[in-house]
């Protein structure tokens, strides 16, 4: 399973780099890009890490959305990482 955190909601996160979610997600993240949504540029997303377990995954978006709402950060999940993206 490969997991993506939406670019423009990470850059909330980055300008704050002393943030719990900054601190939380920062280490995760590699320097590599998927979109997420066909021809929605907002919607470009940087992948995490492969080595994340869903079990590790889980527990970072339990920790987002119980400080912030459902909608807030768009995350996405993917089976394969190269197409077939859903928001969680």
């Amino acid at each position: 399973m490969r997991y993506a955190v939406n670019a423009y909601d990470w850059l909330e996160f980055f300008l704050e780099p002393f943030s719990p979610e900054c601190l939380l997600l920062g280490p995760l993240l590699t320097q590599e890009s998927v979109q997420c949504v066909k021809n929605r540029p907002d919607e470009d997303s940087v992948l995490v890490r492969e080595d994340i377990t869903p079990e590790r995954w889980n527990a970072v978006v339990t920790l987002l959305r119980q400080k912030h709402q459902h909608n807030k950060y768009r995350l996405y999940q993917s089976k394969t990482g190269r197409g077939g993206w859903k928001r969680i």
